[in-house]
């Protein structure tokens, strides 16, 4: 009796060793990935004979560590729930692409680790034979979101309309000068705010005549406050002095003594061809 256990088992144990084939391979067991966001992974198989279809379950056990699969657009994949079934018409053999596995953590989650399961694998060759093949697992692991430093914006001020001056603001430039004319007495800044959320204030900006006037603009953003100051300068008057100045004519005697050269030259040649002639 114990002889024909024995006999049985080998027999059963060879009959599973024909017909089992090397495990799928998953491009990598064991992932992190961020919470809120997604990862693939690369799945394939070597068939040492040629099959016409492949079918197995993807199962996860926990909806903020989600596992789909996408299959190779070159195959066809029936699903059905968890199970998946993926049809090769002409048959195929060796190494083959697979598809890939989505995974998907939640943005919040409950969990840091979850395995995704691939189980209840076959494979159905074209003479009709069903290779058993191994069952295969992912293992994921979350990861803490990292916060993405912000760059502190510069320039809380896009621009500075105007209807009397013109300002033309560059970056990290904060002080600058203009001149008006003689009659103005107010300016008419209008901060324009690169960004929502900036409150802008501004000084006074009545001018006085013989002062250094200087109008302030403040800008605020958070925790960011900026201030930009614009000088004011008043054209000066350009006033000539009748009594230093005196007019050069100087040039008219120069011009008098070339002509007569000139005129002098020409009379001169016309007399000398009369007396040829």
């Amino acid at each position: 009796m114990k002889k024909i256990s024995n006999l049985l088992f080998t027999i059963f144990l060879t009959f599973i060793l024909l017909n089992s084939v090397d495990a799928l391979t998953l491009e990598e067991k064991e992932v992190s990935v961020t919470k809120g966001e997604s990862k693939t992974v690369q799945l394939t198989e070597k068939f040492t004979e040629k099959v016409k279809k492949i079918e197995f379950n993807l199962v996860y056990y926990n909806n903020d560590i989600i596992g789909i699969f996408q299959v190779n657009p070159s195959y066809q994949d029936k699903t059905a729930g968890i199970k998946h079934e993926i049809f090769f018409p002409n048959g195929v053999n060796g190494e083959i692409d697979l598809g890939e596995i989505q995974v998907t953590v939640a943005d919040k989650p409950t969990v840091q680790k979850g395995n995704i399961n691939i189980s209840n694998v076959q494979a159905t060759t074209i003479s009709g034979k069903v290779l058993n093949i191994e069952n295969e697992s992912l293992q994921v692991t979350i990861n803490d979101k990292k916060e993405k430093a912000e760059t502190p914006p510069k320039n809380l001020i896009e621009k500075i309309d105007s209807n009397i001056i013109q300002i033309n603001l560059k970056e990290n430039i904060y002080e600058y000068k203009v001149t008006v004319k003689n009659d103005v007495e107010e300016l008419d800044l209008k901060p324009i705010a690169k960004y929502q959320g900036t409150t802008i204030d501004v000084s006074s900006q009545k001018l006085e005549k013989n002062k250094n006037n200087t109008i302030i603009i403040t800008a605020k953003k958070d925790d960011i406050e900026e201030e930009y100051k614009i000088q004011v300068k008043y054209q000066q008057d350009i006033k000539i002095d009748k009594h230093q100045y005196k007019q050069d004519n100087s040039y008219k005697k120069k011009w008098s003594i070339i002509m007569i050269f000139f005129g002098s030259f020409f009379v001169v040649g016309l007399l000398f061809l009369k007396k040829e002639k």
